[in-house]
Formats: C-alpha cells, sequence, structure tokens
C-alpha cells in the first residue's frame, strides 16, 4: 500500500518521461491486490486448520434433528460416517479398528472436506470423532462402545 501512495506522489512531481509511469502504478496495485487475496486465502487456511480437539468422553446418542438444521444425511445414512481430522491420534484408533474388522466405512476430514465440515456442524458437536451408525452418533472412541453400537445397528 506504501508502494502505491510513494507511486502516486512520484507521479504528480515527476515528469512522464523519465520512468515508466503506469507499468510501476499497473505492478502497484498488482502487488496490493495481491497482498490482499494472500491475507485473506491465510486468515482461511487457519480458519480451517484450527485444532479440533478430541473427545475424551465417550458418549452414544441418538441424532435428533434440531430446529432449522438438516441432518437429513443421517437418517439416509445406512452405514458408517466418521469424522475427524488429521491430526487426531484418536480418530487414527478408530478408523484402523473399522479397517480391521472389515467395516465399511466413509471417513470425513473436516479439516479437508467442505460438506463432512457441514455436516459435522449440522451435528451440533464440537471435537472429533463423531461417528454415525445409521442414525446413532458416537461421540470419541472406545473399542466397547463401538462394538456395542454395531451389534445394536447389525454390523457386527
Amino acid at each position: 500500500m506504501t508502494k502505491l501512495i510513494l507511486l502516486a506522489l512520484l507521479a504528480t512531481t515527476l515528469p512522464a518521461y523519465a520512468f515508466d509511469l503506469g507499468k510501476m502504478l499497473s505492478d502497484a496495485v498488482d502487488d496490493v491486490a495481491n497482498e490482499i487475496v494472500n491475507d485473506n486465502i491465510n486468515d482461511v487456511k487457519g480458519l480451517i486448520r484450527k485444532k479440533v480437539p478430541s473427545i475424551t468422553d465417550i458418549s452414544v446418542e441418538k441424532v435428533e434433528a434440531k430446529p432449522g438444521i438438516n441432518v437429513d444425511f443421517v437418517y439416509n445414512n445406512q452405514g458408517i460416517i466418521v469424522y475427524t481430522t488429521k491430526t487426531c491420534s484418536t480418530c487414527a484408533d478408530l478408523t484402523n479398528y473399522l479397517q480391521t474388522n472389515n467395516l465399511p466405512y466413509i471417513e470425513k476430514d473436516i479439516n479437508k472436506d467442505v460438506q463432512g465440515a457441514n455436516e459435522y456442524r449440522a451435528l451440533n458437536q464440537s471435537g472429533v470423532p463423531i461417528t454415525l451408525v445409521k442414525s446413532d452418533m458416537v461421540r470419541g472412541f472406545s473399542q466397547n462402545s463401538m462394538d456395542q453400537v454395531l451389534i445394536n445397528n447389525k454390523f457386527k
């Protein structure tokens, strides 16, 4: 921004034949525009990459629709959906458990998958992993709790 102001001042004081003022002004405007765009991109990346806490207390509940929130994706789900982040070790334990037991699942990294992030927000949760087994929602991960939910939903 400072470069743009200085060039504007120069434009009013120096003869135009001394340098290619048009090119310099154009380059300065491009630099300022790029700075603004890059700052905004970095702000968005920071929001997306903000650390989501791992859940330590395990709970299982039925997903209920809340006024104004569309959770049809839950009720249309006939399988297992896992909401995770790359930095969550509990999420890795959960996905390893599902793979070891040959259970088909869909993993949605809420920092990378826009649709998954929107679904996660619709569930009104904080922390990961969140696992949907049909319309049961499991917060966190313990093998015993997951075994019970999978048995109740006829996956085991």
